[in-house]
Formats: structure tokens, C-alpha cells, sequence
């Protein structure tokens, strides 16, 4: 550990653990280990070790966690270990640190912040348009095997959405899947390649400027990679649950480290819990 670290350390750590805490100042790190085994716990005295032991600036240590409620989780524990007042949350999701990222970024090119378009809006805007293919018999296009009882069903509307955040981390289009659909005889994914071109236009036009999660991070990503200087207090990023990364959170992480922030992944390859939300379980490694 650093010399002078006077820290007192909150649980016992075992070998493993400890080497994590006592990585250099300038390290990176991939930590793996299976659900259980104390990654977590780690990330709590590494960050503990940071603020109190090291002296590092409240705002130079950032942890990532998996979804809204580890975030909020980790959040309320590392306050408590710490015990020191914080700029902000010492842990956050991806979603919620791309959008401070995009909105500084949009503050220093004196352009229009961005606005996030909630999950319930998007599913009112699909459920609108699906509702008005039928009522205009206009639904041709569907297949047999999607009939209106299943387009009237809220998880279809889920996978919609799904499938529209999963185009856009890998770049393809409407018109692009259509071309996939057809070099792969999918009527579905042709169905689907419609659909979404119109919901893509009644989108932009209902909500110019507004973004969705997975364009939110990509966007964050552009303005990391173009070199806006938007994290010049962050130091060391930890991302607990590496493993639930998907396609642009990889992206926003991966753009972080080539900007110098130190980088710190913890998960466990093997699992893919939220593989349908997009995740790249080996991504991280």
C-alpha cells in the first residue's frame, strides 16, 4: 500500500482483495472474480483507501455500477465508509455519467443540452404507432407470426425498444437491417426495419434534440474521443459488474482510459445476466 497509508480498513480484506486496494496510483486493472467472492467489498476500500489514505480529491474517484439500484447501493456504502463530504455520488450508473458528460460538453460548445427521453415516453410514443398502423390498416408488413394481439402487448413494445438501442451502439440503420433481413430471409427483422424508420422520424420530429440511453452514451463517447476536456478531475474510474457493459458503455469506458483516466473493471466474464439489455459479458477484459 502507498507508504504513510494510516487507513483503517472496515472489513478484512484477503490476499486477493488487498492486492486490488494496493494497486499504484497509475495502474489499471481487471479484477475477476465470481458473484460472491467479494468484488464489491473491494471496491469500497479501494475507493477508501483513494480519499482517506492517499489523499486523492473527492471528485477524482468514480465507481460505476451495474443498474440504478447497485449504483444507488454502492452510493450509500461508500458514503458511510468515507465519511467525508462529496462533490456529488461517489457511485453512479454509466447512463447518468455520460449525461453529465454530454450536457458539459454541449455547455462548452454553447449548444442545446441534451434531453434523455424516459422509458415510459418511448413506450408511449411505440404503443401510439403501432395503435395508428392498425387503426389505418397499415400493418401490412408485419408477418403472420406478429399478429396484432402480440404488437398489442407491452413486451413486445420492450423488444422494439431493445432492438432500436441495439442498432444504434453498432451503428446500423433502418435501411441497414432491412438489407440484413433480406440477405437472411428474416420477415420480422424486415417488419421491424420499417417500423423503426418511422418511429425514428415521428421521434426527431415529436422530440428534436432528445436521445434515448444507448445514443446518450454514444454521444458521450464522440465528445470524449473529440477531446473535450469534461473529466479533467477524474482520476481513477472503478466499474463494479464490469460484465453488464454493453456495446457504448464499453465505448464511453474504453474513450475515458485513452483520455488518461486510470481504469479499474471488475466482473466476471461467465455471466450473462444482461445479455437481452445488450451486454458483452467478455467485453471488459
Amino acid at each position: 500500500m502507498h507508504q504513510g497509508s494510516q487507513t483503517p480498513i472496515s472489513v478484512a480484506l484477503d490476499p486477493s482483495q488487498r492486492a486490488v486496494v494496493e494497486l499504484a496510483d497509475d495502474a489499471d486493472a481487471v479484477v475477476l472474480g465470481a458473484g460472491g467472492t467479494g468484488k464489491t467489498e473491494t471496491v469500497v476500500e479501494l475507493v477508501a483507501d483513494r480519499l482517506l489514505a492517499r489523499g486523492w480529491a473527492p471528485a477524482s474517484v468514480l465507481v460505476l455500477g451495474a443498474t440504478r439500484t447497485s449504483a444507488s447501493a454502492l452510493r450509500d456504502r461508500l458514503a458511510r465508509r468515507v465519511g467525508i463530504p462529496t462533490p456529488g455520488p461517489l457511485a453512479r450508473t454509466v447512463a447518468s455519467l455520460a449525461f453529465e458528460i454530454s450536457r458539459a460538453d454541449a455547455a462548452l460548445r454553447g449548444t442545446p443540452a441534451t434531453t434523455l427521453l424516459s422509458g415510459a415516453d418511448q413506450d408511449r410514443v411505440v404503443a401510439d404507432l403501432l395503435a395508428g398502423e392498425i387503426e389505418d390498416d397499415a400493418d401490412a408488413h408485419w408477418p403472420p407470426s406478429i399478429d396484432r394481439p402480440v404488437r398489442e402487448l407491452a413486451g413486445f413494445r420492450a423488444e422494439l425498444r431493445e432492438l432500436q438501442a441495439r442498432l444504434l451502439e453498432r451503428g446500423v440503420t433502418p435501411s441497414g437491417l432491412a438489407a440484413i433481413a433480406r440477405e437472411h430471409d428474416r420477415p420480422a427483422w424486415a417488419a421491424s426495419a420499417h417500423f423503426l424508420a418511422t418511429l425514428e422520424a415521428v421521434q426527431d420530429s415529436a422530440a428534436p434534440g432528445s436521445v434515448d440511453s444507448a445514443e446518450l452514451l454514444i454521444e458521450a463517447a464522440v465528445a470524449v474521443e473529440r477531446g473535450a476536456s469534461i473529466t479533467d478531475q477524474l482520476r481513477l474510474l472503478v466499474v463494479d459488474d464490469a460484465h453488464e457493459l454493453g456495446i457504448a458503455g464499453l465505448r464511453l469506458v474504453t474513450a475515458l482510459a485513452a483520455a488518461g483516466v486510470r481504469m479499474i473493471a471488475l466482473g466476471d466474464p461467465d455471466l450473462a445476466t444482461g445479455g437481452f439489455r445488450g451486454a458483452v459479458p467478455g467485453g471488459f477484459t
